[in-house]
């Protein structure tokens, strides 16, 4: 495993907002906080669903995706590989949502 790159004591963050749609049930809307490091990498996700039932699963996810950028983990490679919709784009989870977003941000920001 390759070592943790820590982030700055005091670091930028900002909010992006997504909606999962999934077919089976109503939108539910997630706030997604981004930390970076001082060269603009992303180095950690925060997450706070509309859903507070959910709130336990995202904080989970959130804290896995930032251990993974944390060991130098690839965001690309992990949204190719969560589960799509029939048409290969809608993402199946939240968790898929919550990386689509991300992905997005870290690629546009």
């Amino acid at each position: 495993m390759s070592t943790r790159r820590t982030l700055p004591q005091r670091r930028e963050h900002e909010l992006i907002r997504a909606v999962h749609r999934p077919n089976t049930a109503g939108a539910m809307g997630i706030t997604i906080g981004l930390g970076r490091y001082d060269d603009g990498r992303l180095g950690e996700v925060f997450l706070d669903p509309d859903n507070i039932d959910l709130a336990p699963l995202l904080r989970d996810c959130a804290i896995a995706l930032s251990v993974m950028l944390q060991h130098g983990g690839d965001m690309a490679s992990l949204r190719a590989s969560l589960t799509r919709e029939a048409d290969g784009e809608t993402p199946c989870s939240i968790v898929g949502t919550v990386v689509d977003a991300v992905a997005e941000e870290d690629f546009h920001g």
